[in-house]
């Protein structure tokens, strides 16, 4: 029977436990190996020299020390994830701004996006330092300082970091309150 449809290992116990003097009987041995054998078949091993056959729920457990994935069917860590599709920043200060997303960055990868809702309205160029990983330019157009008034406060803004800056991504931002669609239509 080996496992009971829940995950728990049952041993067939016709013959068993085996008591000291008494012959074992071959028909309860070869049951119990069997069951073993099935057992043992049926775990995942360490070394990935078996595969899951169906899919494995977690029960609410994580998969922790995750790798990093190399191709499109492998498993992405939050890492991987958090560098690669954007996060929502929570930003303080007008030209030097200081920004911290949850769980915190370990380093900057080329092409993190951002948003932000700037806290105040800029008064010249814009570095931002998120996570405490060092302050980077927020540029336009390639290598362009922002300018006074680009950030306004309470405005959301895009950012995508190039390996060397952060990009300010489109014109302008989307004022807090402020649906996106009114905002294209009447460059508000």
């Amino acid at each position: 029977m080996s496992y009971n449809g829940s995950g728990t290992f049952v041993i067939n116990s016709a013959g068993q436990p085996v008591v000291t003097g008494t012959v074992i009987s071959s028909t309860a041995f070869n049951a119990l190996t069997a069951d073993l054998a099935t057992g043992l078949t049926t775990a995942l091993t360490k070394d990935g020299q078996t595969t899951p056959t169906a899919n494995i729920p977690m029960g609410t457990f994580k998969l922790t020390g995750l790798g990093a994935g190399s191709s499109a069917t492998d498993s992405a860590n939050l890492s991987q994830v958090q560098s690669s599709v954007g996060s929502f920043l929570t930003a303080a200060g007008t030209d030097t701004i200081t920004a911290s997303v949850s769980p915190s960055l370990t380093a900057y990868a080329v092409g993190q996006t951002f948003k932000f809702i700037a806290a105040a309205t800029n008064t010249g160029a814009v570095t931002i330092n998120v996570s405490a990983l060092g302050a980077k330019s927020i540029v336009k157009n390639g290598t362009t300082p922002l300018s006074a008034g680009e950030l306004v406060s309470g405005s959301m803004y895009q950012i995508v970091y190039d390996g060397t800056n952060f990009q300010l991504i489109g014109a302008g931002g989307v004022t807090a309150g402020k649906s996106i669609a009114f905002s294209i239509i009447f460059g508000l």
